[in-house]
């Protein structure tokens, strides 16, 4: 058993794909399911989907939002406004999560473009485009954000005073 400090990231990515309930093989494996309703949909998981899931699970395990349809929402518009992932298809697939995370859940929505906005991380130097940083700087930069990311998902709106 590995202790506390030995923890990595592929261990707490692995931790939040089993709570999820996923399938921890879904993310190289040549298809994916997704729930919708009463419906599953299997859909082949493309070479740029299966670059962008580990990081993908990172954010959630960063931001804190859910494997559940808000949440994945919330991560969208998240990643679209800190820095999206670099290929059109990437791109064709989560803007219509943006925008109907938009439609079914406007506060939450609005909260995690604005927390998105505020990390500013872009993807040339960040997690996609270029060489992963260091772990540390990871970490360094979360921390530096973290009281107003905390602030910012508390708050009863992000874009105007009447919510305040």
């Amino acid at each position: 058993m590995q202790s506390e400090d030995r923890h990595t990231l592929s261990d707490a990515i692995a931790d939040l794909r089993r709570s999820s309930g996923l399938d921890p093989a879904s993310a190289s494996a040549r298809n994916w399911s997704v729930v919708l309703g009463p419906m599953t949909l299997t859909l082949p998981n493309f070479h740029w989907r299966r670059r962008a899931i580990f990081v993908h699970d990172l954010h959630h395990i960063l931001t804190g939002y859910p494997c559940t349809m808000r949440g994945e929402f919330q991560l969208a518009v998240w990643e679209f406004a800190a820095g999206r992932f670099p290929h059109v298809a990437a791109t064709l697939f989560c803007l219509p999560l943006v925008a109907m995370g938009f439609l079914w859940s406007p506060r939450p929505i609005d909260r995690a473009a604005a927390v998105g906005r505020y990390m500013d991380w872009s993807p040339a130097t960040i997690f996609y485009g270029g060489p992963w940083p260091r772990f540390e700087t990871i970490i360094a930069r979360y921390r530096k954000v973290a009281p107003v990311f905390a602030k910012l998902q508390n708050s009863a709106c992000c874009c105007c005073k009447h919510c305040s």
